[in-house]
């Protein structure tokens, strides 16, 4: 196989429409040389097959195709909620907290027991897929006090992606999380490999 003289990449992300291999060869004739695999929606598995079909066609075309293994960071889970949806404004300090309550807009609980630890004055938790934006003024060992700094957005039971993956997935042991270990395997191993 010969490289391109170009150095410009193409990437596409690979989802349900496009991961046929028919649909992966025309990309590939079209230009694409790198295909990302978003690993915040679909299955493991359906990863796993992704990357051995972008692999196939490859080889079969003698090109070229970079496989990109998008992870997405942890999440969070809010437990549960008196009243959802309910709103928060820009300014309301909300208290997040490891209690096991029931909720309201001005006391959160999370399923995440060392959040208070994980989080240092001004860190940044995102809600709603980073809509709203909670900066710490406070945290003590069992809950945390925001503040606020959207407008009018609404909360329901949801995942929190936190801003420091490395301190929050630390549970004692390995840094990787099962996405990291499937894109890993798929992208360094041939074959059968465990």
């Amino acid at each position: 196989m010969t490289l391109p003289a170009h150095k410009t990449k193409v990437v596409c992300t690979i989802g349900p429409a496009s991961r046929s291999e028919a649909v992966l060869e025309r990309l590939m004739l079209q230009g694409m040389n790198v295909a990302r695999l978003n690993f915040a929606h679909g299955t493991l598995q359906g990863h796993t097959d992704d990357i051995q079909r972008i692999r196939t066609v490859a080889a079969r075309l003698q090109r070229h195709c970079m496989i990109m293994a998008d992870l997405p960071g942890p999440k969070i889970r809010i437990g549960k909620l008196l009243d959802e949806p309910f709103r928060l404004e820009r300014g309301d300090e909300v208290v997040l907290t490891v209690k096991d309550i029931v909720g309201t807009p001005n006391k959160m609980p999370v399923e995440y027991k060392r959040l208070p630890e994980s989080v240092t004055h001004g860190s940044l938790i995102f809600l709603n897929d980073g809509f709203i934006q909670l900066h710490v003024i406070k945290f003590e060992l069992m809950e945390i006090a925001e503040a606020a700094s959207a407008d009018n957005e609404t909360i329901h039971n949801e995942q929190l992606p936190a801003q420091d993956p490395e301190t929050l997935t630390a549970t004692g042991g390995s840094h990787e999380t099962q996405p990291q270990r499937t894109a890993l395997r798929g992208l360094f191993f041939h074959g059968d490999r465990n």
